[in-house]
């Protein structure tokens, strides 16, 4: 995507042939995996089986060479939790989901947050390893976005509890232009996004804030509006906030004032699309999945707010899905799409289907077909809830 929103001089190109001789062993087998899994999901559907086979045999023979050299590191005290341990179980779990995406990433995340923690925790590691911060950044956006489509009840708070906003906003600043490859989501929405995760896991243990009490019982809300409380900038925003301010909040984030600052004027319409597309996806999930737990009431308001977003989400995915560029980093926002789908036509839901099916070649990873037989699992169950669409804590990030 960063060919997309930055110009020529301020791109870089990483030899990864010149240097593939210099990486240690497991990392080598991983980024083989990687070409692999990607080559495997180019191949045309008539291709012959013999072909098929022999390159899943390749996957199975690496995965396993992979797996036994990471287990050998584990087993020895001097390489148990180094930087090449870690990063080699981090890309495990990322190569498990190219291929066959499915919760078992969860066993990948509880052993790296053992490494994590045997080396001194986060901070320590980002401070101490600059050459680290690339795979720390990965570790963040992952559990972050899998809160968002996991169980309410079953949410991840190793790394990115509100206490580490802090931290996490000051990691995310020293990203190349506040963007980091993994993920383009602006920073004060993926500040909101830890929140709203945050208020569905309190929410699922019977916790409530005493303003959240009250402005549910109250007559009066209402939503982007001349009596809305006034806008609350990132630097004064509380670390623990009820659902109304946080929802005040995003529906007031300015995508053309985040295009202005981020870009020039040969990439700022790329930045004003990647501003709308995650300013109405945070938006969404943010509605749909604190009504579906009671923390945001059923209004005129919010009902407006939410087909307002969802209309203006399906219309800018069509036009980044154009640009192939964005497939990778707009998927997030088409699960969200999709979610939000259940209560649209038939026409829309297919929409997001096809767009899920046709991006794989390109995103080289299986992920967006499992994406697309969630979403389908849950428009045909009857059901319209958050959680009930995401009932498993799934991964859905590339």
């Amino acid at each position: 995507p960063l060919s997309l929103l930055l110009v020529e001089e301020d791109r870089f190109k990483l030899p990864l042939a010149k240097i593939a001789q210099y990486l240690p062993a497991p990392i080598r087998g991983l980024f083989i995996l990687f070409t692999l899994g990607y080559q495997i999901l180019q191949l045309p559907r008539d291709v012959d089986e013999n072909v098929r086979a022999k390159a899943q045999t390749a996957v199975a023979f690496w995965t396993y060479q992979v797996v036994r050299l990471l287990n050998e590191d584990i087993a020895r005290e001097k390489t148990e939790v180094s930087d090449n341990t870690i990063t080699g179980v981090l890309m495990l779990m990322m190569s498990d989901q190219q291929l066959q995406p499915s919760s078992r990433w969860r066993f990948h995340h509880s052993g790296l947050m053992q490494m994590v923690q045997l080396r001194g925790g986060i901070e320590k590691i980002w401070n101490d390893r600059p050459h680290m911060h690339s795979g720390i950044l990965t570790m963040v956006v992952g559990e972050v976005f899998a809160n968002t489509t996991s169980p309410s009840h079953d949410q991840l708070v190793q790394l990115t509890h509100p206490k580490n906003l802090d931290f996490l906003r000051s990691a995310w600043g020293d990203t190349m232009q506040s963007v980091y490859i993994g993920s383009i989501c602006p920073p004060s929405l993926f500040s909101d996004v830890i929140r709203i995760n945050h208020l569905r896991a309190l929410a699922a243990r019977d916790i409530s804030y005493s303003s959240a009490s009250s402005f549910l019982s109250s007559s009066q809300f209402t939503l982007s509006s001349s009596s809305s409380p006034p806008y609350c900038s990132e630097d004064d925003m509380p670390v623990y906030t009820d659902a109304q301010t946080l929802l005040d909040r995003i529906l007031n984030f300015s995508p053309e004032t985040y295009a202005s600052a981020s870009g020039n004027t040969s990439t700022q319409s790329r930045w004003l699309l990647v501003g709308r597309v995650h300013q109405s996806a945070v938006a969404l999930y943010c509605m749909l999945s604190l009504q579906s737990i009671l923390l945001l009431p059923e209004t005129e308001s919010i009902s407006r707010a939410t087909r307002t977003h969802y209309d203006r989400l399906l219309l800018d995915l069509k036009e980044g899905y154009q640009q192939r560029e964005f497939k990778n980093c707009f998927f997030w926002p088409l699960v969200v799409a999709g979610a939000a789908a259940v209560h649209g036509s038939a026409f829309e839901r297919a929409f997001v289907a096809d767009l899920l099916r046709d991006s794989v070649p390109h995103m080289g990873s299986s992920m967006p077909l499992f994406a697309r037989k969630v979403l389908m699992t849950f428009w045909g169950s009857g059901k319209k809830g958050w959680d009930d669409c995401f009932d498993m804590p799934y991964l859905f990030l590339m």
